[in-house]
């Protein structure tokens, strides 16, 4: 009886973290539409990523602004489709559960550029560092296997790291 019970809360923990996992992915899915709608991201020109990473030269790490003016700076418009669409796979994906570890290490890769551009760790109370941890959560606990399409996969194909 001891083992159904400790299934049985299993599957509630499991079950609980969907919450996160949706509301995660609407949020990183309403930021990807919010930029597909203006129009200017869509087509690699994002007027607000300019003013962005003008603040972030001035206010992230020391070790990270050197990537910031080297690299995304004079490629601005390409990291403003990198980021459109990788915020639309990671909303997508966390809403229907579908590569699920994938979009949760994507959601993290993004909060914590995020992070390091405007010169916060990972401890201070802030929305990139709680998004980075709530992700590295759902990644690390397979949540996509609680009402979602990897729950599927991982059935049909239970080996696989994937889900």
């Amino acid at each position: 009886m001891a083992f159904m019970q400790d299934y049985k809360n299993r599957s509630v923990s499991r079950g609980a973290l969907v919450f996160l996992r949706v509301f995660i992915g609407a949020v990183f899915l309403q930021q990807g539409m919010d930029k597909l709608a203006l129009g200017n991201a869509g087509l690699g020109f994002d007027p607000a990523l300019e003013n962005f990473l003008a603040v972030a030269v001035e206010r992230g790490y020391s070790f990270y602004t050197p990537f910031l003016e080297s690299v995304v700076v004079p490629n601005s418009p390409i990291f403003a489709l990198l980021i459109t669409w990788a915020e639309l796979f990671v909303g997508v994906s966390l809403l229907i559960g579908f590569l699920t570890r994938y979009g949760t290490f994507m959601a993290m890769f993004l909060a914590l550029n995020m992070a390091l551009s405007q010169g916060m760790g990972l401890v201070s109370p802030t929305v990139e560092a709680m998004t980075v941890w709530v992700a590295f959560t759902l990644m690390i606990t397979s949540a996509g296997r609680s009402w979602g399409l990897d729950s599927a996969l991982h059935n049909r194909w239970p080996r696989s790291i994937l889900w």
